[in-house]
């Protein structure tokens, strides 16, 4: 077997992290039969609580067919037998996967010859979840079982927000209260202006929290803006409608 070496692209199309390429996982090569199972595609049916299965092979499968059972831990909830177009397996009552509560299920994926005998097996997991888009107040969003989830891609670990109208001038909290502040070039504005994304504490929209006080976020008070983290004390940082008063429904800007 001849080793196979990767070397960083020395063109970065645009990507302004350094390049690098090559195997990032463990790999390993393992002994299949002549007939055996080469792929199985998935797809949940929330409306039908199912599992869509389609299983692709290598080698003759003629008077073969396929066994699956879904699995809750170690519990058989479904099974179905079928060939080589797409079958449904039962996942009764099936539990939502969301990232509160990311549920996996099991599956295992059986080929048998034509006098039922196992020639080969596979083993899968699944989320019972739907990803679509809805329209949302004008605005086409991403929904997650039909609901809009706010989405934190891999690079949007933070954001700062610029004044439009007066370039150069940063959202930024300082001793609680938040305001427009000319950029000093200092570490701790850099800091002080930072917010990260997250999903809205009231379970929809977005809350915008501190990227040098987690746990904190920007609210709105008595007309003003505020760091908050709720727990009491100034009337700004008062428990009461905390949730919704940190909560922002982000829209498309009015300046261009």
């Amino acid at each position: 077997m001849k080793a196979i070496r990767r070397r960083p692209s020395a063109t970065r199309c645009g990507i302004f992290y350094t390049p690098a390429s090559g195997i990032w996982q463990t790999v390993w090569l393992e002994p299949t039969p002549a007939t055996s199972i080469s792929d199985v595609d998935l797809r949940p049916d929330l409306a039908s609580d199912t599992i869509r299965i389609r299983v692709a092979t290598r080698g003759d499968t003629t008077g073969h067919t396929v066994r699956a059972e879904a699995l809750a831990g170690a519990t058989v909830v479904g099974t179905a037998t079928g060939g080589f177009t797409e079958f449904a397996v039962p996942v009764p009552d099936a539990r939502r996967w969301s990232p509160d509560d990311p549920y996996l299920y099991h599956l295992r994926v059986t080929l048998r010859d034509r006098n039922g005998r196992a020639v080969d097996r596979t083993t899968h997991y699944f989320g019972m979840r739907e990803i679509g888009v809805r329209t949302i107040d004008g605005v086409p969003r991403p929904t997650l079982n039909g609901e809009f989830v706010f989405q934190l891609g891999t690079l949007d670990q933070g954001c700062s927000f610029e004044s439009v109208n007066f370039p150069g001038q940063y959202l930024r909290h300082a001793n609680s209260r938040v305001r427009n502040s000319p950029d000093d070039g200092t570490a701790l504005l850099r800091a002080d202006a930072t917010w990260c994304a997250r999903r809205g504490l009231t379970g929809s929209d977005v809350s915008l929290e501190s990227f040098n006080y987690p746990g904190s976020f920007l609210r709105h008070f008595a007309a003003e803006i505020w760091l908050s983290d709720g727990a009491g004390g100034p009337s700004w940082n008062s428990p009461t409608s905390w949730a919704a008063d940190v909560t922002w429904d982000v829209d498309p800007a009015w300046a261009p």
